[in-house]
């Protein structure tokens, strides 16, 4: 692995706002190389320093939405915020109970397109909540009440957005069986669409569900059965034209789910853990191909990093790992479209960010994948009242690449003479910061861009 020179970006300006107070700021960038691949790694806080209950991260089409729950732990705030990759807010934390009258405590979110989806149990009422965002942090709708429901423990409820649709899923009954699994569904400015009965999970319990929607908007749903012996991962297709698919497509035994997805040639992915006592694979990912009918395509794919806390995939086929090491340290892996390891697992946060600790795993959705390539992350630093909350994006890159195209070739050539003789003109161009510039151009890795990169740069386009 090769950790290129780190490059510190410092900047006012940039954290969020909370009841309009200006608070602390921090953006910090370096890059590493992990196998064949080069990421500019970025860490931003992206509130104050406060008691964090709850965050959940969500990407796409370049941007990022953080959702979290924070302040004092008697008069708690839900907010969502959007960013850019390198860590630049694009509006003021948008408030998601506007009247603060069904506070949030925990919640789930999810992002497709223009549309940022916050779906959360209110710690006022006995009733969870829908509201969407689009990027500029404008709410499309007013709060929608989805459902009363009792006793809804934490990760007990899902969204997913697709195109037009945004589905709201969750457990039902969850003290004793039979345990339904409800979903209703809305589009992006609150209308209800569709309503279906209840999933049947056949087995009678289910927790931890969940779910995402395909290129045609029907719902991918995966549960656990939770505490019945052995454990299942159930899998359902809805197809919401119809309202059919009532019963599992797939069950995978011996196994937890961890997430699952549509893929772009109409196949799905589901990521699970192996449960199987006395097994050899016990405790250890994989990930299972399947038709929208439930049937296994290919053999199981063994992922490589253990002690997994999250993964996440595209539509094409691209995994991300997230892991912690014995000392405690998030890792990630990188696996391409044929879920062939490409980087080995690295430490996902820059040089001069302190590494997080054991409280990360308490993070309910640390990691998501932009099918643009850019990894999101975000952890606490520390546990307790002053519990910040730390947003990185990985970004892929290649050294040289100065036009920003995916290639390094000759029509780089301009771009890196542009940022030479005028780095905040080339900076303001391509929209990246100085900082990233100056690591995507220091070809002979000295921390500087500057002349002697030139022969460097020149070496690395012959070599092309």
């Amino acid at each position: 692995m090769n950790f290129r020179k780190v490059c510190v970006w410092l900047c006012g300006g940039l954290g969020l706002m909370q009841d309009s107070n200006a608070v602390r700021a921090e953006v910090v960038m370096d890059a590493v190389c992990s196998g064949d691949r080069c990421y500019l790694r970025t860490a931003f806080l992206p509130n104050e320093p406060s008691y964090a209950v709850d965050c959940y991260i969500c990407a796409d089409a370049g941007v990022g939405a953080v959702a979290y729950v924070t302040g004092p732990a008697e008069d708690l705030r839900g907010y969502v915020t959007h960013f850019d990759p390198w860590g630049r807010r694009l509006h003021e934390p948008a408030l998601i109970d506007q009247d603060h009258s069904y506070r949030p405590y925990y919640m789930c979110a999810d992002r497709s397109g223009d549309v940022t989806a916050v779906f959360w149990r209110s710690g006022l009422v006995n009733a969870h909540f829908l509201r969407n965002f689009d990027s500029s942090g404008v709410a499309l709708c007013n709060l929608v009440r989805v459902n009363d429901i009792s006793h809804s423990a934490p990760g007990n409820w899902t969204v997913s957005v697709g195109p037009q649709r945004v589905a709201a899923t969750m457990i039902r009954n969850t003290q004793v069986p039979p345990k339904e699994i409800v979903s209703a569904v809305y589009s992006p400015f609150g209308e209800p669409l569709s309503s279906a009965p209840p999933f049947d999970t056949q087995a009678g319990y289910a927790v931890r569900p969940k779910s995402s929607i395909t290129v045609n908007g029907d719902l991918l749903l995966a549960y656990s059965s939770g505490v019945s012996d052995p454990y299942e991962a159930g899998v359902f297709h809805r197809v919401f034209a119809d309202a059919s698919g009532q019963t599992p497509a797939f069950a995978e035994p011996f196994a937890n789910p961890i997430d699952v997805w549509p893929l772009n040639n109409g196949l799905a992915a589901l990521a699970f853990v192996n449960l199987e006592e006395g097994s050899p694979d016990f405790a250890v990912e994989f990930i299972r191909i399947l038709t929208l009918d439930g049937e296994p395509v290919g053999d199981l794919i063994r992922l490589a990093s253990a002690s997994t806390i999250d993964i996440a995939g595209d539509r094409d086929g691209g995994v991300a790992q997230l892991s912690i090491d014995e000392n405690a340290v998030m890792r990630v892996a990188v696996y391409d479209h044929e879920f062939s390891l490409v980087s080995p697992a690295f430490p996902i946060q820059p040089a001069a960010i302190n590494a997080p600790n054991q409280d990360t795993i308490y993070i309910a959705k640390p990691l998501a994948l932009d099918p643009n390539g850019t990894i999101w992350l975000a952890w606490h630093a520390r546990s307790g009242p002053d519990a910040n909350i730390y947003i990185g994006t990985l970004q892929p890159f290649l050294p040289g690449d100065m036009n920003r195209d995916g290639l390094v070739n000759n029509f780089d050539i301009d771009a890196f003479v542009f940022a030479l003789s005028n780095l905040p003109g080339y900076a303001a161009t391509y929209n990246i910061p100085e900082g990233a510039a100056v690591i995507i151009g220091d070809i002979n890795e000295d921390g500087f861009l500057n002349n002697f990169d030139i022969d460097p740069f020149v070496s690395l386009l012959a070599e092309e």
